[in-house]
């Protein structure tokens, strides 16, 4: 059976249409040999439901097979956080009464599952043939306990199975806060408003920075726990890790490049005589070859002047680059337009992506070729007919789609394959997952020749001799440094030219240690949450790149009001700025009933201008955002003295000038649209958060796969 090895192919249909990646689970088999024997089947909690090894496992199984060059400790991170992802979202389903039916199953298997792009399963039109795939599985179910390969199609038809109700069950759960987040006219009206009014303002600011020595402002840390007491609901923190991380970066030695620039030599040497380029290269290089044409602008600028005057067959290098050999052949030269301009008129159908319509495949199909019959006998009819078009902006752009690049990642597979292989002014009909396109290429940049190259790459790595110095070397410095203040530890990496970062506030449910971000944070920052963890304690981490990362847990914050000294910088200058607006504030009002310019006489201060501002973008040119400045701006009658202003930057004393109101529309649809945009603008993420501030996670992986301290 090679079946596994076609649905390889089309590894890219694992990305899920609803824009979670829901499929990377992977954890280390070693791990869990670990286990056997051991009541411990349990690895974690969403609220009451449980995680157990056995979701592991399977998922396990299915995903090496599209992610075996992926590094474990990235995908294990990962695999935890899609996990939680998806018991989060189909908890929440469920509570609404969401189901799925049969009918729902084979639809979406036919869609968007691994099985919906193999040929083998697909009818002569192409269509995912369910038939056809029953068929397959009945006979698959047959010889799966005496044929390998067919016991391990079975596993990944297995996962799928129980994978895609789950898919259906998030996909109709998100639609509903989706489609939910809609802007009302009152809403539209009040954004344009604030948009498009303007205000002019005269001003005197009294700034803090000058005004803080003159009344030398102290304060005191009881002040600042009081505050931070007072504003509670501001300063409630999550529990969090500050760490120290001290990097021992994997590098090759002089001796290892030389013996690796010796096998890229060899390597050269052939490559010059062969004839069977993809091969070649596809064998001796590390990355995967690419038969693709490139322009020169979107070559690297080592190959640009290689490609200008060399003839197919002509080798470039080898060469180093950063941590890598590499060498070029260059196997094809020809001319190709970079961009094409296209309009398009759709016409879809029931079932079709993002369709709405309710006519069937072979209804479209007619409407398709009478209007396309009509255009090819008058031309000119092209653009009164996108009135017909199911492209929601077809009547606003009359069918255009612009300028569109033709390396195939801006628009659908068979919408491109049209245009790259028809010239200017031709007219004809494409098939996409959309529906039926009309398409006519409007015109196409001029021609510029593109290369098709060979390339080897091989990349610099330590011998095993030099990764075990480094090892002795990071294991040597966690001994000399037993017990050792953050301060002391990292002042000794620095005098060993270790490289080093201190990373703070570090939450247990992100990903990724910023100052890090290597495939190893997730299980550092799963040690530092670990609840045995203290203050002081340290261990070795080795990233997939055989870098040795170590950690060391300089101090703890347990969930509640934030600490003074978390947050003494942010309140100190808020309670210097509160002080200081109430002492500038008393002395402004001695001068209460003079006007603005005698007010800055008595302050020797300057009377300042500011023009055009609003609340969509409340600053002031040369001081920045001052929000409460703008605001009176609008409610203070003309020419009117204001009261004092504690701004951002200072104290504020304005007289607003002239006000402008938003020129009157009658139309707000292109607003509410904007508006609609960002409030839908990764939607995802928000939801995600909402449900896990108000969720109880429980991890219990660094007690089943991390006892070491």
């Amino acid at each position: 059976m090679a079946l596994l090895g076609n649905i390889r192919k089309h590894s890219w249909l694992l990305i899920v249409a609803i824009g979670l990646a829901l499929l990377a689970f992977v954890i280390d088999p070693k791990a869990l040999s670990n286990l056997a024997g051991k009541d411990l089947n349990i690895i974690g909690k969403v609220d009451d439901e449980e995680i157990n090894h056995q979701e592991y496992i399977d998922q396990i199984n299915f995903q090496r097979q599209f992610s075996r060059d992926l590094p474990e400790t990235f995908l294990r991170t990962q695999a935890w956080k899609n996990l939680v992802d998806e018991k989060l979202l189909i908890q929440q389903a469920k509570k609404l009464g969401i189901e799925t039916s049969e009918k729902d199953f084979w639809n979406t298997l036919a869609k968007q599952s691994i099985y919906s792009q193999v040929p083998y399963f697909q009818d002569k039109k192409g269509n995912f043939n369910t038939a056809k795939f029953k068929s397959y599985l009945t006979n698959l179910k047959k010889v799966v306990k005496n044929n390998p390969q067919a016991a391990e199609e079975y596993k990944l038809w297995t996962y799928q199975k129980q994978f895609i109700p789950k898919q259906l069950l998030i996909s109709q759960y998100l639609e509903m806060p989706i489609h939910g987040l809609n802007t009302t006219t009152a809403e539209a009206t009040l954004n344009y408003q604030a948009k498009n009014a303007s205000a002019k303002i005269d001003y005197i600011l009294l700034p803090y920075a000058e005004y803080e020595k003159k009344y030398k402002i102290s304060i005191k840390n009881e002040d600042i726990a009081t505050y931070v007491k007072t504003h509670a609901p501001r300063y409630k923190r999550p529990a969090t890790r500050d760490l120290g991380l001290v990097i021992l970066p994997s590098q090759a030695s002089p001796k290892d490049i030389e013996t690796i620039k010796k096998q890229v030599d060899s390597i050269a040497a052939e490559f010059k005589t062969t004839t069977n380029d993809s091969i070649f290269a596809s064998t001796h290089s590390e990355s995967p070859y690419n038969s693709n044409y490139h322009t020169e602008t979107s070559l690297p600028p080592f190959l640009k002047d290689f490609v200008k005057n060399a003839h197919v067959g002509d080798v470039y290098g080898p060469i180093r680059e950063e941590n890598a050999y590499i060498m070029t052949k260059l196997t094809g030269k020809k001319m190709r337009s970079e961009a094409t301009q296209s309009s398009h008129i759709l016409i879809s159908h029931k079932g079709a992506t993002r369709s709405s319509a309710t006519r069937s495949k072979e209804e479209a199909k007619k409407i398709t070729d009478s209007l396309y019959a009509t255009i090819k006998a008058d031309p000119t009819q092209f653009e009164i007919l996108t009135q017909k078009s199911d492209d929601p902006n077809a009547a606003q752009n009359k069918g255009s789609l612009g300028w569109t690049n033709n390396n195939g990642q801006e628009l659908i597979p068979q919408y491109q394959k049209f245009l790259n292989e028809n010239h200017k002014g031709t007219i004809g009909i494409a098939e996409t997952p959309f529906g039926y396109h009309i398409i006519r290429i409007d015109d196409k940049s001029p021609l510029k020749p593109v290369y098709q190259l060979a390339i080897i790459l091989k990349s610099i790595n330590p011998s095993k001799k030099t990764e075990t110095k480094l090892y002795t070397n990071a294991t040597r410095f966690i001994q000399e440094n037993n017990k050792a203040s953050l301060s002391v530890l990292i002042n000794n990496a620095r005098k060993k030219n270790y490289q080093n970062v201190i990373s703070k506030d570090i939450v247990v449910s992100q990903s990724n240690i910023k100052e890090l971000n290597s495939d190893s944070d997730g299980e550092i920052i799963r040690w530092a949450f670990d609840e045995e963890r203290k203050p002081g304690q340290t261990k070795l981490f080795t990233t997939s790149h055989g870098d040795h990362i170590i950690a060391y847990l300089s101090s703890i914050q347990v969930k509640g009001l934030a600490t003074v000294e978390k947050v003494k910088d942010e309140v100190t200058l808020i309670l210097k700025k509160q002080k200081l607006a109430k002492l500038l504030s008393d002395d402004i009002q001695k001068y209460s009933r003079k006007n603005l310019e005698g007010l800055a006489a008595a302050f020797s201060k300057e009377v300042k201008k500011a023009d055009a501002i609003n609340f969509n973008n409340p600053t002031i040119q040369g001081i920045g955002r001052e929000p409460k400045v703008i605001g009176a701006s609008f409610g203070l009658p003309l020419k009117q003295l204001s009261k004092p202003i504690a701004g951002e930057q200072g104290v504020f004393i304005i007289r607003t000038s002239r006000r402008r109101k938003a020129p009157k529309i009658s139309d707000y649809t292109q607003e509410i649209q904007a508006n609609n945009a960002l409030l839908r603008r990764n939607p995802m993420e928000t939801i995600l958060k909402a449900l896990k501030d108000k969720a109880k996670i429980e991890d219990y992986r660094n007690k089943l796969f991390d006892k070491n301290t």
